[in-house]
């Protein structure tokens, strides 16, 4: 396939609420020669998210409120990346903060964009083995989380039940199962 990008002609800022979001309006060129003057990007903060793994076959989670679908929901430990950090850093910095776990090895195992058309944010999704309980946690104010330990063997019960929703976990699972066993 051969790739035929889009040319920026400009670029505006639309709407910013730093570091969290960006919204800007380009003025693109396509291939063919055509030209958009209104195709808006919208940058949100990169971020990690890591499916840890106990010894004995359990996958760590968090369990808590999530206010963009107003909903209850299970999702893998992650968070936010600092400007210039390594992914690896965020994963096992939110990892302890949201569970009270250390991994003995962390192995990432991939890349993705949630948008491809408007920019979303990147992901960066690590596999953690090894897990194992360090510590408490240490949530900020606007996490209400549980930690919860679930059989390898019922992660697509979870999936089939409607349990896990959360696209990012989901995508972080997917990674993980090319990568090992669950």
């Amino acid at each position: 396939m051969t790739e035929k990008h889009w040319t920026v002609l400009s670029e505006d800022s639309v709407f910013a609420a730093d570091p969290y979001v960006t919204v800007t309006k380009q003025r693109v060129k396509l291939p063919d020669g055509v030209e958009i003057p209104d195709f808006y990007q919208v940058y949100l903060r990169h971020f990690a998210i890591v499916v840890p793994i106990t010894d004995d076959g359990q996958v760590v989670f968090v369990e808590g409120y999530r206010h963009g679908s107003r909903s209850v929901e299970l999702s893998f430990p992650g968070g936010f990346l600092e400007p210039n950090a390594p992914a690896e850093t965020a994963v096992a910095r939110e990892l302890l903060e949201e569970t009270g776990y250390a991994c003995r090895e962390l192995k990432e195992l991939g890349t993705t964009f949630d948008n491809g058309n408007q920019r979303g944010c990147q992901g960066t999704f690590f596999v953690g083995v090894g897990a194992h309980k360090i510590g408490d946690t240490a949530l900020d104010v606007t996490e209400d989380f549980t930690c919860r330990e679930v059989s390898v063997s019922d992660i697509d019960d979870l999936l089939r039940r409607g349990q896990m929703k959360m696209a990012h976990s989901v995508v972080g699972l997917a990674h993980a199962r090319l990568h090992i066993e669950i």
